[in-house]
């Protein structure tokens, strides 16, 4: 997923190594066509996110980097990693942005 995002940031001025990395993927699919993702059964079986801040930040600009899990039951099917895009100046605020981003 995070390989066909990158990609997918040059789609309007593509070069050559964007077309050899999109046929890459585009093999990897059709090769992994069958796999999947196992989950027990049991009670426990909800959507769960937590999330995580660096919140010293990068030292040359500042800005924090957050995190997000995504968990369905117990397993992990997805995260994301982002430096924010603005130097916040409170906590309360940090939070609120971190939040956000995990939906967009």
């Amino acid at each position: 997923m995070q390989v066909i995002s990158i990609v997918g940031i040059f789609h309007e001025t593509p070069i050559q190594s964007h077309l050899l990395a999109t046929k890459g993927i585009l093999k990897y699919l059709r090769e992994t066509i069958d796999y999947g993702l196992w989950y027990r059964r049991g009670k426990y079986f909800s959507f769960n996110i937590h999330t995580n801040v660096d919140w010293e930040g990068d030292v040359d600009d500042q800005k924090t980097t957050s995190g997000c899990s995504f968990f369905l039951g117990e397993c992990l099917i997805s995260r994301l990693i982002k430096k924010q895009a603005s130097i916040s100046l409170s906590t309360a605020k940090v939070e609120n942005i971190v939040s956000n981003s995990c939906f967009t």
